[in-house]
């Protein structure tokens, strides 16, 4: 009751379900101002699909579009996909997918650390959709992704 009363005055989980609530209803009206909903996510996520078609195949190369002013996209793999292209933003994508079809593969003799890394990398590999990839980021997501894919005892021998 306390939260309700002071969204009022504050922004809080009530003030950010009704401003999605919004947010959305602007985007299925194709309003003008859908591109500001939110973070203002689908405006750059537009702008970044824009640059990815004018360069495909080998993208524009690692902080290439900085001369366009614009915003990184807040996808790992849409920011992939416009620095390297897009068959290098599938192949990172097909590589990550790989990593879990041998853990499905594997289940049942699986340690809890492999298993700890299959879930750690998974939330990040979610929240990267939606998240701003970072240098500092990135390869600690990579090595425990990497950790992920680990060969059961059998295997080894």
């Amino acid at each position: 009751a306390i939260t309700l009363v002071m969204s009022f005055w504050y922004n809080n989980v009530f003030t950010d379900f009704v401003r999605l609530f919004f947010d959305l209803q602007m985007i299925l009206n194709n309003d003008e101002q859908a591109g500001h909903a939110g973070t203002g996510r689908l405006r750059i996520w537009i702008e970044t699909v824009g640059y990815i078609m004018q360069k495909p195949l080998l993208g524009w190369g690692v902080e290439g579009t900085w001369e366009f002013e614009s915003s990184p996209p807040h996808n790992e793999y849409l920011h992939r996909a416009v620095f390297f292209g897009i068959p290098a933003s599938i192949s990172y994508i097909c590589g990550a997918f790989s990593v879990y079809l041998h853990g499905l593969r594997h289940k049942n003799r699986l340690d809890c650390y492999t298993l700890a890394a299959l879930t750690a990398s998974f939330g990040y590999l979610v929240s990267s959709f939606f998240g701003n990839s970072r240098y500092y980021i990135v390869p600690l997501a990579s090595l425990i992704l990497g950790m992920a894919f680990k060969a059961p005892e059998s295997e080894k021998k």
